[in-house]
């Protein structure tokens, strides 16, 4: 029975792919393609077992073909015999896609009307993939955006030569930028921002100035013009040197965060380097709130608790859901981002008593503001500093050794306790003892 047109036939020549079996596979189910708009048609030989695996793929995926190929056949050429689609893919058994690598080829090659688009491959060396229109009589080819990885290969890295190094780095906001500015040394004369996650790799251009390298990374326009997807992405700087392309990651510095668009992200220290929370998915935004500024204002709602962000980076208008704490206790905020400025508003409500104010937006532990809410017998509001800690006393210094009489009377024989207690409540005697225990 013939098959439902789809709009991209992914085709692919298997043979004994062993483990990368399982990444290719992993990597078409997490296509934000619909699953109703492509098929996946392997033509396969393997003697490894991954047959078998594959007709159990077959028999879950409704969009999955597997074509048995003898072992002297041209897999490739057979599988797209078995093609259906308006387009088609040809996908090495080494590779992975990235999740959006359909949806955007696609895309693309709408928009364009061109019969070939192309996608980098990352790790490939210059290797490409290609969308083709079925049945094209025009060669015409168009690139999607160099900077998009549409596919992974996993390739040993290059040895980071001697002399090649990152010697300082500052990340910050700007106008709705995250931009970066590196200190290089050893470089062949060119550089790019490299932002990657298990999945998705993105090259950003840089230019080298002076022995600096600099980048700016849009976060709405990031993945081919599309927003940076959510979650937890490394920021390493790729230089070009006389080894090929190495990897260099950005040093950690301080946590900075920023609201762009009604949308949070922040930069902050990972193992192994700087990184960027996109959406704020583990990452907190809010931090320390200033005590000048901080206002509690009776409304007709209710008391009006507001405390500004300054260290916040704002980039257009938007509102966030968040959290305010007294101690333990949590109360509705939100986070109003206008006109460049942060702040956030909770309708507050407490006992008498102290409390310190904490504030949740984003992911992550809530973060403390330094700052407590104090309530008078009467319901009263004010807002305070955090004193500073006392600091510590220091530790007492070890005791000596056991002076003689010490050692005597520990070594007193047990029988003798009763006698000994007795005598220690004698006026005369209690002022003997102390008088020989201090010398």
């Amino acid at each position: 029975m013939r098959r439902t047109m789809v709009a991209v036939s992914v085709v692919i020549a298997s043979r004994d792919p062993g483990p990368a079996l399982v990444g290719l596979v992993r990597s078409l189910d997490a296509q934000t393609l619909p699953a109703a708009e492509f098929e996946v048609v392997v033509a396969d030989d393997s003697t490894d077992g991954s047959a078998g695996r594959l007709l159990e793929l077959e028999g879950r995926r409704s969009n999955v073909v597997v074509v048995a190929a003898a072992p002297d056949a041209d897999r490739l050429a057979l599988a797209r015999r078995h093609a259906s689609g308006d387009h088609v893919l040809e996908l090495d058994q080494d590779l992975r896609l990235a999740p959006r690598a359909l949806e955007l080829l696609l895309d693309r090659a709408r928009e364009s009307g061109v019969a070939v688009v192309r996608g980098r491959v990352a790790g490939g060396r210059g290797r490409r993939i290609a969308l083709v229109r079925a049945g094209a009589e025009t060669s015409e080819v168009v690139d999607l955006d160099s900077g998009y990885a549409c596919a992974l290969q996993d390739v040993e890295p290059v040895p980071v030569p001697d002399g090649v190094a990152i010697t300082a780095a500052t990340i910050r906001w700007e106008s709705g930028l995250l931009r970066v500015d590196a200190g290089v040394t050893g470089h062949g004369g060119e550089a790019r921002l490299l932002v990657a996650n298990d999945v998705v790799e993105l090259e950003v251009p840089a230019t080298l100035g002076d022995g600096t390298a600099s980048a700016a990374l849009d976060l709405r326009t990031a993945e081919a013009g599309r927003p940076l997807g959510d979650g937890v992405w490394s920021l390493r700087l790729r230089l070009s040197t006389p080894a090929g392309l190495v990897d260099l990651p950005l040093p950690s510095g301080r946590r900075v965060a920023a609201v762009i668009d009604g949308r949070p992200s922040v930069v902050r220290a990972g193992e192994s380097g700087a990184e960027v929370d996109a959406g704020a998915t583990a990452t907190p935004v809010a931090g320390a709130a200033p005590r000048e500024t901080a206002t509690v204002v009776e409304s007709a709602r209710g008391i009006l608790l507001t405390l500004d962000q300054p260290a916040l980076h704002v980039h257009g208008d938007g509102e966030l859901d968040a959290r305010l704490l007294l101690d333990s206790f949590a109360l509705r905020a939100r986070l109003v981002c206008r006109d460049g400025s942060a702040r956030v508003e909770a309708l507050a409500s407490s006992l008498a008593g102290v409390s310190r104010i904490a504030l949740g937006v984003g992911g992550g532990k809530p973060v403390q503001t330094g700052l407590r809410l104090r309530v008078d017998g009467v319901g009263a509001m004010t807002v305070e500093a955090v004193p500073p800690s006392k600091p510590k006393a220091p530790p007492a210094a070890p005791a000596g050794p056991p002076r003689l009489v010490q050692r005597i009377r520990r070594r007193a024989p047990e029988p003798l306790e009763p006698v000994v207690r007795r005598l220690s409540r004698v006026p005369v005697l209690r002022r003997a003892y102390r008088s020989l225990m201090a010398r």
